[in-house]
């Protein structure tokens, strides 16, 4: 919503999008890549774990650390757009 209520201030409106974009990255990563290794993990017992475990053990942490960034450069987004935008009457 605030997106629109900004549109004419450039500044703010293109960081709010940035945000936008950002926050919508984070779900798709979440989704598409996070979420099932999760699952898979889920299924495992010492006994039955797959033998390329250890490859998955070095995805999931740097998908977080995507994950991470992405939700850093959109927090900054956001919050520059916030501190730029004139009050909107």
């Amino acid at each position: 919503m605030q997106t629109i209520l900004i549109r004419r201030q450039r500044k703010s409106f293109w960081l709010t999008l940035v945000g936008l974009v950002c926050m919508i990255l984070m779900w798709l990563i979440w989704a598409l890549f996070i979420q099932p290794i999760n699952q898979q993990i889920d299924t495992w017992t010492p006994v039955n774990a797959p033998s390329n475990w250890a490859d998955l053990r070095y995805q999931w942490p740097f998908y977080h650390l995507v994950h991470l960034g992405i939700a850093s450069l959109g927090m900054l987004a956001l919050t520059l757009s916030l501190l730029l935008a004139k009050r909107v009457k």
